[in-house]
C-alpha cells in the first residue's frame, strides 16, 4: 500500500497540475512547475549529468545560476536561445563569452523572470556559479536604461557581465516606451572601466 502511494502522487499532482494547464491556464501553476524541472535539471547537470534538459522536447539546458545575496534570491541561467524555454529563464545570448572567459557576457531575460533587476543598484554583489562548479563574484559597476536595439560592448581584456531585460515604462514616466534595462558588472577581481557600449 505503501509503495503504492508513493507511485501514485506524483502522477495525481501531474494529472492536477495538466489539468490546471488545459482547463485554466493557471500561469501560477505552470510557473511553478517550470520551475521546479528547471531546478531538477540544474541538480542533474552539478552531479554530472551533461546537458540535462529541463523538457526533453527543448533544446536547451542549464549553463549557470545567479545568486543575488541582496535580494536573497537565485535564478538558473539556460544556454542557447530556445524561443520556448525564455518565458521560464534567463538566456545565455549565443555569441558572448562564456562564464569565466575574457570579454563580454550577456545574460538576458523577460520581465516575468529578471524584473528584480531594477531592485538592484550599483555597488551590489552576487556570484555566478556554473555547472562545473566554478564561481565568479561579481560587482554591479552601473545601471543602463535605454531605447536601443543593438548592444555591442568590447572589453576583450576584462570579464563583463550584462545582465539584461526589457521593461514597459508608461508607469514610471509615462512615455509609455519598451526600455532596454542593462545591469552591468565586472569580475571582483578586475578593474572596473565603462564598457564601449554602441548606441546607447
Amino acid at each position: 500500500m505503501k509503495k503504492f502511494l508513493r507511485y501514485s502522487i506524483p502522477v495525481f499532482l501531474l494529472a492536477i497540475t495538466g489539468g490546471a494547464f488545459a482547463a485554466n491556464d493557471n500561469k501560477q501553476i505552470r510557473h511553478d512547475f517550470s520551475k521546479y524541472l528547471i531546478e531538477r535539471s540544474w541538480s542533474n547537470s552539478i552531479h554530472g549529468q551533461k546537458e540535462s534538459r529541463p523538457w526533453f522536447w527543448i533544446d536547451a539546458h542549464p549553463a549557470a545560476r545567479l545568486d543575488f545575496p541582496v535580494l536573497d534570491k537565485n535564478i538558473i541561467v539556460l544556454s542557447g536561445e530556445d524561443k520556448a524555454a525564455r518565458n521560464y529563464a534567463p538566456y545565455w545570448h549565443e555569441g558572448s563569452a562564456r562564464a569565466g572567459e575574457m570579454g563580454v557576457s550577456y545574460i538576458q531575460g523577460v520581465p516575468e523572470n529578471f524584473g528584480f533587476l531594477k531592485h538592484l543598484k550599483s555597488g551590489d554583489d552576487f556570484v555566478l556559479t556554473t555547472t562545473n562548479g566554478q564561481r565568479i563574484s561579481y560587482k554591479i559597476h552601473e545601471i543602463i536604461v535605454t531605447e536601443a536595439d543593438t548592444i555591442s560592448a568590447q572589453n576583450g581584456d576584462s570579464n563583463v557581465l550584462i545582465l539584461g531585460t526589457r521593461f514597459n515604462y508608461k508607469n514610471w514616466n509615462d512615455r509609455g516606451n519598451i526600455m532596454n534595462y542593462l545591469v552591468v558588472a565586472y569580475s571582483k577581481k578586475e578593474k572596473a572601466r565603462h564598457p564601449d557600449v554602441a548606441s546607447l
